[in-house]
């Protein structure tokens, strides 16, 4: 039985560890930690968890494409606060990418709340990029558009008189 006792002491110490480690302390940012590849016009869930609960007044989200000492721009402002009676819980946010090329893209949750404001900041660089051109024509069937500004020439429609003597 000692070993069961550890083992969970020891998961219990890594999930303390893992929230403790907040920059802000109240709230933790889970997603976007850093990494990512975010294509625009794509939607993004970002998600983050109250640590400790405290009033919330509202949840404000920023975006920096500087990294994160640069400047901060309004992605979603004055959020419901949703139900945060507890520590613990998630909330999330669907963001739909801007079209802003930066290799050096960050996030930053804020809570307002009656007792101050805390914030956590996303803990690496994430990169947003257009989608790659050939896919986007593709997936809005403009494959036949694509080769035409390639090659006019070789890829004009045939008559309607042509298609009614192959197929009849």
């Amino acid at each position: 039985m000692q070993p069961q006792r550890h083992a969970c002491l020891w998961v219990m110490v890594g999930v303390c560890a893992l929230f403790a480690h907040s920059a802000g302390g109240e709230v933790r940012l889970l997603d976007p930690i850093g990494g990512e590849i975010l294509r625009y016009g794509n939607v993004f869930r970002i998600e983050w968890a109250v640590l400790q609960y405290q009033p919330v007044k509202d949840w404000d989200l920023y975006y920096s494409i500087t990294g994160p000492e640069g400047e901060w721009l309004d992605l979603a402002l004055d959020l419901y606060p949703g139900d945060v009676s507890s520590a613990g819980c998630t909330l999330w946010y669907d963001w739909t990418i801007p079209d802003r090329h930066t290799t050096q893209a960050s996030v930053k949750i804020v809570r307002d709340g009656l007792g101050g404001t805390w914030e956590d900041i996303s803990e690496v660089d994430f990169t947003i990029l257009p989608e790659p051109q050939a896919l986007a024509l593709l997936t809005m069937g403009g494959f036949w558009q694509l080769l035409r500004r390639r090659s006019p020439q070789l890829l004009r429609r045939p008559s309607p008189q042509v298609l009614r003597r192959r197929s009849g």
